[in-house]
């Protein structure tokens, strides 16, 4: 691959993990370099012909909860596998900055060993994902539906007026896609919208599991 098309690679993962989390809510960047322009990428991240992928790690802040502000740590990984080593180097970089939310990007693979290492983590929540992964978004898809995860208030008051119990929903893996997408945690509920062949929307719920 060219640096042309490796740039051009990288802005795209890069702008598509801001478009993430802006969906999930965390709308204010509060350390780290935010641009929105190849051309800006390339000033700002581009040195001696290679993307400087440290450069581009960054924290952003959800402030739908003015009283209880939370933070996601974005941290672009240099290493081609990830294994127990450079996460638990992450989560003593995340630990001492206050923080308990990452979002690791690596651009190889993840070892079996790592991943049990993210879902045992109890220091603070680790999020992986390949820059293949985010090479696309996926919400953007013309056969995708719309995906809106309740807050907790409006998850209480459907329950009550709906009449309906949380076993009673159809699912959702925390492992899907769009669960993935929008950090579900378990226990949340997700509207989905869909176009009818009739017109019009038709909404459904899940739950995470």
């Amino acid at each position: 691959m060219n640096m042309d098309d490796e740039i051009v690679r990288m802005f795209t993962v890069y702008s598509n993990v801001h478009d993430m989390l802006i969906d999930r809510k965390y709308l204010d960047v509060i350390s780290g370099i935010y641009v929105t322009t190849k051309e800006e990428f390339v000033e700002k991240f581009v040195k001696l012909g290679t993307v400087d992928k440290e450069a581009m790690n960054f924290v952003r802040m959800n402030t739908t909860k003015r009283s209880t502000p939370s933070y996601i740590y974005v941290c672009f990984s240099t290493e081609m596998s990830i294994g127990i080593k450079p996460l638990a180097k992450i989560t003593e970089r995340i630990t001492a900055s206050k923080m308990t939310h990452c979002l690791l990007v690596y651009p190889g693979n993840i070892t079996s060993a790592a991943k049990k290492y993210v879902e045992k983590s109890n220091k603070i929540k680790i999020e992986v994902f390949s820059e293949e992964e985010l090479g696309v978004n996926i919400t953007k898809h013309k056969l995708m539906p719309l995906h809106y995860v309740l807050t907790d208030k409006e998850r209480y008051a459907w329950l009550g007026e709906s009449k309906i119990s949380e076993n009673q929903l159809p699912r959702i893996l925390m492992s899907d896609p769009m669960a993935r997408y929008y950090g579900m945690r378990r226990g949340d509920i997700v509207r989905i919208m869909r176009k009818s062949d009739t017109g019009g929307l038709y909404m459904m719920y899940r739950i995470c599991n």
